[in-house]
This record gives C-alpha cells, sequence and structure tokens, in this order.
C-alpha cells in the first residue's frame, strides 16, 4: 500500500472495495491507517479501486467520503478512474465501470487520474490485450504506462 520513502499511500487492494477505505472501514486500510503507518502527515494520497459488488454511485459517495478524510488531513489527492477490462470478464458490469469513470471525472476534476483511455481499444469498452496480463489486470507494460500518466497529471515524479 505505501512507499515510506516517499510519504506516499496509495489505496487500491485487491478484493476490497470503496466502503472498505472510509475512515472506520477495514483496519489496515483507510485513510487514517496509512497517516498512522508513516507516523506523520501523508502529503500524496492516490485511491484506485477497480471492481466491486457496490454502485457506481454508492462508490462516489465513499471516494468523496475518502477525499474529504484525506484533504482534512493536509493530504494532497488523486481519485484514479477504473481502467477498462477484457469484454466478458467474469463479473464485470463494463457499463458500470464506464458510469465510474464518468463520475470520477464529474466528481473531481482535476484531481481525477485517467486509467481508462490508454487501455481502451478504439471501442472504447475494451481493454488493449497488449496492456493487460489477464482479464481484469495490467501486463507490466500496462502499470509503466499508467505510472507515465500519473507523472504528467500530478506533476509528481
Amino acid at each position: 500500500m505505501t512507499n515510506p520513502s516517499a510519504n506516499l499511500a496509495v489505496i487500491a487492494k485487491n478484493g476490497n472495495n470503496t466502503a472498505d477505505a472510509v475512515p472506520g472501514g477495514d483496519p489496515g486500510y483507510t485513510v487514517d491507517d496509512a497517516e498512522a503507518y508513516f507516523g506523520q502527515p501523508l502529503t500524496h494520497l492516490f485511491v484506485q479501486f477497480q471492481v466491486n459488488d457496490l454502485t457506481p454511485a454508492q462508490n462516489i459517495t465513499n471516494l468523496e467520503t475518502i477525499y474529504d478524510a484525506a484533504v482534512a488531513l493536509g493530504t494532497s489527492v488523486w481519485i484514479c478512474t477504473p481502467h477498462p477490462v477484457k469484454l466478458g470478464a467474469p463479473g464485470i458490469n463494463v457499463d458500470d465501470l464506464i458510469a465510474l469513470r464518468d463520475l470520477v471525472f464529474a466528481t473531481f476534476g482535476s484531481q481525477a487520474i485517467d486509467a481508462w483511455t490508454f487501455n481502451a481499444l478504439p471501442n472504447g469498452r475494451d481493454a488493449d490485450p497488449a496492456l493487460m496480463l489477464d482479464d481484469i489486470h495490467w501486463n507490466s507494460l500496462g502499470h509503466s504506462l499508467f505510472k507515465d500518466i500519473v507523472k504528467a497529471t500530478t506533476g509528481l515524479s
């Protein structure tokens, strides 16, 4: 979740959803827990959730709570959009991912990080297989390209 030397936290954990990361959520996994990990205020926080059992509206409500809690701690926060997956991936509703992507852009504006566009095929709904490890997860090239997007969006290096 973290790189202590950078005083940066990333909240993105396989199998968890946005409800787990709100203050008072899953122990060891919230904004408050990330700050305790460093023993000092966070300077930067990235939040990314790909797929879970909540609706896009529920996710945005939770992401707003996480965002507000981190900002109240004096932390710079960026919220990542979901990224496309292979069409037909089990348990994935692509329409929900697209709705959540659009809500992240609309809600967080300049604090939104676009994890969708670089990874989408021209149909806008399917992931580029050259960037995918499997139906859902990026391979090392996908992660490398996303790192460049994070740097460009945040101005961090």
